[in-house]
């Protein structure tokens, strides 16, 4: 992804050369010592530390959060349809370790959808964002959280198209309930055009969660924030979450968490990570209020 703006204070820019040392995460493990040299915003090396390396220390060398659900930050947000919002947001998550981010709409009057959509594709263009996440407005009241429920409504084609042209290419994600009339029909739509056909906001069975999910094209399958907006876990009753984790377990699907402590306990996330471990895509899902002082946002 290009970086056309100047990257925030203290993040290195794409022609420096950096050599960093600490704890180094790796695909394989943890180097609990280990040296980071970076070229011209490139990960050159991982290695162990040599003659003239920097001195030891206790900080960890994380890879950049990838992050698939993201609505805001520093007081700013990318639901307005503001470009100079979207800016700030963008560049607040890039400042905390967040490397390619996708921006998320949500449900809304049509006329504002598109807008936002088209407002976020701009960001994509400029270098700022890695796409576009549209969640809702195909999704169920009884779960919509904090969907506006005014605004919800069965898969519609052409709305769904629309909200697709006005993302020009960029429209990576659509979470829609696959109960609903026409989910299916929509969710094919999305595949047609290379778009992730997200499950979320549901109240769909175990049934219909397998079906939808092992309908899609290999390695497209995706469960939108693992348990939040859908029934608790019930052993009489089977429904979205479990069937859901059972596909990233097997392989077939890749699980959205919310790790941060609030919308799921930690030991859900341990339990989760536990059974599919090469399943789960950790995400935000800011607000607005992210990063920002203790108050009430909106």
């Amino acid at each position: 992804m290009s970086h056309p703006l100047p990257p925030p204070s203290g993040v290195p820019g794409p022609a420096d050369d950096v050599v960093v040392r600490g704890r180094v995460v790796t695909p394989h493990g943890v180097l609990a010592d280990g040296v980071v040299h970076v070229v011209d915003g490139l990960v050159s090396s991982v290695r162990a530390p040599g003659a003239g390396d920097p001195p030891a220390g206790d900080g960890w060398l994380l890879p950049g959060l990838v992050d698939l659900h993201c609505h805001g930050g520093g007081g700013a947000s990318f639901t307005s349809g503001d470009p100079d919002e979207a800016e700030t947001a963008a560049l607040h998550h890039r400042a905390h370790g967040t490397t390619s981010l996708v921006a998320g709409a949500v449900t809304d009057a049509p006329e504002v959808m598109l807008r936002v959509v088209a407002t976020l594709a701009d960001a994509v263009d400029r270098g700022l964002l890695a796409g576009v996440h549209v969640e809702g407005p195909f999704l169920v009241a009884a779960r919509c959280g904090a969907q506006d429920p005014r605004h919800l409504r069965d898969p519609d084609p052409v709305l769904l198209r629309e909200l697709l042209a006005a993302g020009r290419g960029h429209v990576r994600v659509v979470t829609l309930a696959p109960e609903l009339p026409g989910a299916d029909d929509a969710a094919a739509l999305l595949d047609e055009h290379g778009v992730v056909a997200a499950m979320g906001h549901t109240e769909a069975s175990a049934d219909v969660t397998r079906r939808f999910l092992a309908a899609r094209p290999h390695g497209r399958a995706l469960v939108t924030h693992l348990f939040n907006a859908m029934p608790p876990v019930h052993h009489r009753r089977s429904g979205p979450a479990l069937a859901g984790l059972a596909a990233a377990g097997a392989g077939e699907a890749v699980v959205e968490l919310v790790a941060d402590g609030a919308h799921l306990h930690d030991d859900v996330v341990a339990s989760v990570l536990d059974l599919a471990p090469e399943g789960v895509a950790l995400v935000t899902d800011a607000t607005a209020a992210a990063g920002m002082p203790d108050g009430t946002y909106a």
